[in-house]
This record gives C-alpha cells, sequence and structure tokens, in this order.
C-alpha cells in the first residue's frame, strides 16, 4: 500500500477542526440567537395573544399560499408617550396597562383576527381577505376611538391615545419587511402631527389619502358627537336688530382641530351622512330657539337659518321627516329658513322642485342664492314660493355693466314681490355702504362678527344694541 501524505492528512485534520469550530460557532450563535428570541418572547407575552414570531410566520405563509388577486391588511399601533405613563407608574402597572388594552382589542376585532403585541407597546393585527379596505379602516377607527377612552391605572384614570397605521397587501408591499416599512412610514406620519390619529398609507401622504381617512372618521364623529353648529348673525341694518342666525357646521376633531365643510361636506355627501346633518341640525335650531325664548321673550322673533344640498332635496322623505321633528319638538316653521344652495343649477330638478313647495307649505322659510339667476328662474321662485334672495358680496362698478344690470333686475323683483334680500360677506364697512346704496337692508358677514358659538349668541344678542356704532 502506498504510504500517506502527512502533509496533506495535518491539512486535512486543520480543515476539520476549523469547520467543526466554525459549525460549533454559528450553532452557539444560533442558540444565542433562539434564546434572546425566547426572552423577548417571554418579555412580550400578554395573555390572549399571540407571539411575535407566530404573527410574522402567519403572515409569512399567507403570503407564499395567497393566489393572485388575494389581498390582507395590517393594522399597527404604536400608544402614544406610553414611556411617561412606565415611568409614573412602573413597570408592572405598564404591563397591566397594555393587558388592558389587549383584551379591549379582542373584543373589538373579530375573532379570526391575529393579535400580537409586536415591541413594547406596540401592537400589530393581522386582517384576512375576508375583510376588504373599508371594513379594515372601520375596526381600525374603532381601536382609535376605544383607545381615546379613559384607562384606569391603579385608582385614577388618565387618558391614552394611541397612532395607528394601516397597510394593504399587496397594494403597499408584497412582502412582510415592505409591509412593515409602509407602517412604519404611516406610524412616522401620524406622530408627526401629534399622534392620537390614524394613518392609511399612501405613497404620498396626498389629498386623495386624506379624503380616504374623513371618509371612515365621519361615522365615528356622529357618534361621538364631534360636529357642532356655529352661528353668524344677519343684521336687519334698517331696525338696527338681529334678523337671524345662519347655523354653519363645523367638526371639532380631536387632532385636527376646528374644520369647515369644505373639508368633509362632499365626503358626507359620498356616503349619505348628509341626511343625518339635516334632521340632525334641525334639531339643534328648534332646541336653540327655545333655550333663547326661555331666557328672553323678545328672542322669539329672531329666525335661523339652515342649509340644505341638492342631494338632502332629492330625498323623497324629506319633508315627511322635517315635518316630525317640527311635531316631535313644537318647533315654529316660520321662524326657520332653509336655504338652497346653488339653486339656478339645480331647479330643473323636479325631486328638488316638488320638496321645495312641500317644506314651504310646512311653513319654512325658503332662501335661495343668487348665483345666475335670470328671468327663467325667476319664474320658478314664485311657484315654491321664495321668501328670500341671498347675495354675496360683490364689487359692482358704477359703470354700466351686467353686475349692475343684475342687481338691479333682483331688487326690482324683491321689491316688487316683497321679497326679503340678505347681502353676505361683507367684511368692511366700505362693504356695507356700497350694498346701502343698491338699497339692501340685511347683511351678514365677518364685519359684524365671524360665527360664534350658542353659548355667545345670548351674549352677541344682549350686546348688540350697545354695539349700534357699528352700523352709523
Amino acid at each position: 500500500m502506498p504510504e500517506g501524505n502527512p502533509g496533506l492528512d495535518i491539512l486535512l485534520t486543520v480543515v476539520i477542526l476549523i469547520l467543526l469550530a466554525l459549525g460549533t460557532y454559528f450553532l452557539a450563535k444560533k442558540v444565542t440567537k433562539e434564546i434572546k428570541i425566547a426572552r423577548d418572547e417571554k418579555s412580550l407575552h400578554i395573555e390572549g395573544l399571540i407571539s411575535k414570531s407566530d404573527i410574522n410566520s402567519v403572515i409569512n405563509a399567507y403570503i407564499s399560499r395567497v393566489s393572485k388577486g388575494t389581498n390582507f391588511s395590517l393594522i399597527y399601533i404604536d400608544l402614544d408617550k406610553f414611556e411617561d405613563l412606565s415611568e409614573a407608574f412602573g413597570t408592572r402597572e405598564a404591563h397591566k396597562i397594555l393587558e388592558s388594552i389587549a383584551k379591549r382589542l379582542k373584543k373589538i376585532l373579530p375573532v379570526s383576527s391575529k393579535i400580537a403585541r409586536y415591541q413594547g407597546d406596540e401592537f400589530l393585527i393581522f386582517l384576512n381577505n375576508q375583510y376588504n379596505q373599508k371594513q379594515v379602516a372601520e375596526y381600525a377607527y374603532k381601536i382609535l376611538y376605544e383607545l381615546r377612552n379613559k384607562t384606569k391605572v391603579q385608582s385614577a384614570e388618565i387618558d391614552l391615545t394611541g397612532s395607528i397605521a394601516v397597510a394593504h397587501f399587496p397594494l403597499h408591499g408584497n412582502s412582510l419587511k415592505l409591509l412593515l416599512e409602509s407602517l412604519k412610514i404611516a406610524i412616522y406620519q401620524a406622530k408627526k402631527l401629534g399622534g392620537n390619529m390614524l394613518k392609511i398609507y399612501s405613497d404620498e401622504f396626498n389629498q386623495d389619502s386624506e379624503t380616504i381617512e374623513y371618509f371612515y372618521q365621519i361615522k365615528y364623529a356622529i357618534e361621538k358627537r364631534e360636529f357642532q353648529l356655529y352661528y353668524q348673525p344677519m343684521i336687519d341694518y334698517k331696525a338696527h336688530n338681529v334678523y337671524a342666525y345662519e347655523a354653519l357646521l363645523r367638526w371639532n376633531h380631536p387632532t385636527l382641530g376646528v374644520l369647515s365643510p369644505q373639508k368633509f361636506i362632499n365626503i358626507m355627501e359620498q356616503t349619505g351622512d348628509i341626511h343625518w346633518v339635516g334632521k340632525w341640525g334641525l334639531e339643534c335650531i328648534i332646541r336653540a330657539q327655545h333655550e333663547l325664548e326661555a331666557i328672553n321673550s323678545e328672542y322669539k322673533h329672531i329666525k335661523f337659518s339652515i342649509n340644505l344640498s341638492p342631494k338632502q332635496l332629492l330625498s323623497d322623505t324629506i319633508s315627511v321627516e322635517f315635518a316630525k321633528i317640527i311635531r316631535k319638538l313644537k318647533g315654529k316653521p316660520e321662524n326657520i329658513i332653509l336655504e338652497i344652495n346653488e339653486f339656478a343649477l339645480f331647479e330643473k330638478q323636479e325631486q328638488i322642485f316638488d320638496n321645495l313647495v312641500k317644506l314651504s307649505k310646512i311653513g319654512f322659510s325658503i332662501a335661495v342664492d343668487g348665483f345666475s339667476i335670470d328671468l327663467a328662474t325667476i319664474g320658478r321662485l314664485e311657484k315654491i314660493n321664495v321668501d328670500i334672495i341671498k347675495l354675496r358680496y360683490q364689487k359692482i362698478d358704477e359703470a354700466d355693466s351686467v353686475e349692475k344690470r343684475f342687481m338691479e333686475m333682483l331688487l326690482k323683483y324683491a321689491m316688487e314681490n316683497q321679497k326679503i334680500i340678505i347681502c353676505e360677506g361683507v367684511e368692511s364697512k366700505q362693504d356695507l355702504e356700497q350694498m346701502l346704496v343698491h338699497g339692501i337692508n340685511i347683511f351678514q358677514g365677518y364685519y359684524f362678527t365671524p360665527p360664534i358659538t350658542f353659548i355667545e349668541i345670548q351674549d352677541y344678542t344682549e350686546s348688540f344694541f350697545e354695539k349700534k356704532n357699528i352700523l352709523n
């Protein structure tokens, strides 16, 4: 037999020893990593929730087997300023708070959902393809509003809020890693704006994403009574008194402050919530009238107005519903003005026309905007018994112009048919004086006051006579 090569034998022995050492090192590293994961999992463990590794496995398995066109969604919750609570109450109490939140989450979410405590004060929720994007957003907003409820700590109640993000597979990432990145971006946006809000991930947090967010928030804003009416007076210059107060819808958004209708009214039109606004608004102004009359009987002559959109007037039940509200709350329809915007654009819709006739017969005063009213439209105004025409202030040149002829036509029509003309948008004494020249006596605008809350109405009305110098 040939003798072996001593050098080669030594080399092989060294290689084997190195491989054994490397194997031991990587094995040790793997074991160390697994021990660390196990420790982390134990520290994150909350009864009733699955672990971080388990939810990762669920998501990855779902991604690997879903067919083309299948989707799912993730909701990420990051509690706001939780570190401050942990420092104030200690680690044990902080853990109890998280356990309480976990129980509340399980009550809100469907049984098929998977929930994990993903980091210290962060939760990840998996919703499979049974739930579309609208349903997922609704669950997310339920969570947002649930977190805004008081949280009990020892014998105290604290305010605890959360920043919430939503991402959809594959729209916002075709892997767990990419989905988590999208969620983190959305969470960052929410935190940057002060937290206590939900962000649905979008490549460019643009107007479209804002619209989607409002779309889902409105439902909960109604439930939480976040909508409020502000009031702007219409001043009768000739009589030196308040002719009416126009009710203006505002949204007291919990994180964005007071929002004007331009931000959300179009969405309410799409969702149908605009019909709720009409009925709720009518109830509010009737109650406001009763409260003011109880304070001072002289207030019984002050009217209140509320805006109705064409979509509301397309409802075949609006007159019946408004009549029921009047009977239930013992309202005085003769002291309520229903303002119709863009009347000239929609007056040929027979359903709108019929509803205005019915509402007028109930006793409501009807006001329309003067935009693009012409002789043909004026003929229709007579049939629905319009009481008021509202004009928005605009500078009218002394020279002969279309605007001047239009103004003269309307004023002549109003005088001959005993209609009231109100000029809104008056912001200065100069505006007021220019409209006085045209024979208009009732005005509305920031020159007198910006919209005020109901609580401020009494003070404004009572002090109005002390401020007559504003009219002089």
